[in-house]
């Protein structure tokens, strides 16, 4: 009787000292995507509000900001008069300060004028393009587009074929990115492409889906991993996504994991609760580690199912007390049980 009173005074305590209004977590801002990459992400083929981006931004909801800064004719090259580096659209896409970077580029590039004079630039062009994004203050995940064309004119389609997919593959795996099969996965719908390049009405929606569902299942087992993802996870140095997913990819139940991917991510609305504890990622701090045994990352703490991870903010040095108190001596009891 002595320990409930005690610890039941702790917890009010702890609340008329420093919660007196518990904090209202607030809504995370949506993640920004920026689409890079030439006409196909531009939207040529299709008509207004109906390009592969729109449907995309349509499909991940309001979680999301996508932004088109995709150039036609652009090339991945650098030493081309349509150089994608050289366009304003880049520099905005710099300034944008991504959470994530989709590229998509390769079929300009084959141009004969280009790929004859260019063709041996063209893997460490397009991965220095992609390692000057990673390595903007957001550190953002980054996906890159197995090319797919079913025309054969200034695009070389052979050439697609046999080096652009293939070397887009091994810049992939060189800088950590995800791949978004675009190659595969509509290999067998060329009635969607007219002019053998560049998909229409029928066909963007289907596609901007794909491109969301790749995106969100990466996020999704990014966030399963504690943050940790083989083929798009940040270095160990810390860096990757800032940017809480926690409303993307909602984890509850036993032991569910809350997304807290890169350096302090921060599961706020999305913070798992789980009936053994939830889980959050490796640096994520949750904002209730509910149920027992509830572990946090290296900025949280919580322990036999007290609801401390992420109170440090709210609590002043005295509740902060209480509560460990409190939850201290509930430890206690139920091992005496």
């Amino acid at each position: 009787m002595a320990r409930s009173f005690v610890f039941a005074a702790g917890v009010w305590l702890a609340l008329v000292g420093g919660l007196v209004a518990l904090p209202r977590v607030a809504a995370a801002a949506p993640l920004k995507i920026a689409c890079l990459g030439t006409s196909a992400m531009a939207g040529y083929g299709s008509s207004a509000g109906h390009h592969i981006t729109d449907w995309m931004g349509m499909d991940l909801g309001a979680d999301f900001e996508v932004k088109n800064f995709a150039v036609v004719g652009a090339t991945a090259l650098k030493q081309t008069d349509v150089s994608y580096w050289n366009t304003p659209e880049m520099k905005a896409a710099e300034a944008y300060n991504p959470d994530i970077v989709i590229f998509w580029f390769g079929g300009n590039d084959t141009f004969v004028q280009y790929w004859n004079a260019h063709k041996g630039e063209f893997e460490g062009d397009y991965t220095d393009l992609v390692h000057t994004f990673q390595a903007l203050p957001s550190h953002p995940k980054t996906f890159l587009v197995r090319m797919l064309v079913f025309g054969n004119g200034p695009v070389q389609k052979a050439v697609v074929e046999s080096v652009i997919v293939p070397t887009t593959d091994k810049i992939g795996a060189a800088t950590g990115s995800f791949m978004i099969n675009y190659h595969d996965q509509f290999m067998n719908d060329s009635m969607w492409y007219p002019d053998g390049f560049h998909p229409n009405d029928t066909g963007t929606p289907i596609i901007g889906k794909y491109f969301a569902d790749v995106i969100i299942a990466d996020l999704k087992a990014a966030a399963m991993d504690g943050g940790a993802d083989a083929t798009t996870d940040a270095p160990a140095d810390g860096g990757g996504m800032t940017t809480d997913v926690a409303t993307v990819t909602d984890a509850s139940g036993t032991g569910g994991a809350a997304p807290g991917s890169g350096t302090g991510g921060n599961a706020g609305t999305g913070g798992a609760a789980g009936a053994t504890g939830g889980a959050s990622g490796s640096g994520g701090a949750t904002t209730s580690g509910g149920g027992t045994g509830g572990s946090a990352g290296p900025t949280g703490q919580s322990s036999s199912g007290c609801i401390v991870a992420g109170a440090a903010p709210f609590l002043g040095p005295a509740g902060l007390a209480v509560v460990a108190l409190a939850c201290l001596m509930l430890a206690r009891r139920r091992r005496r049980r």
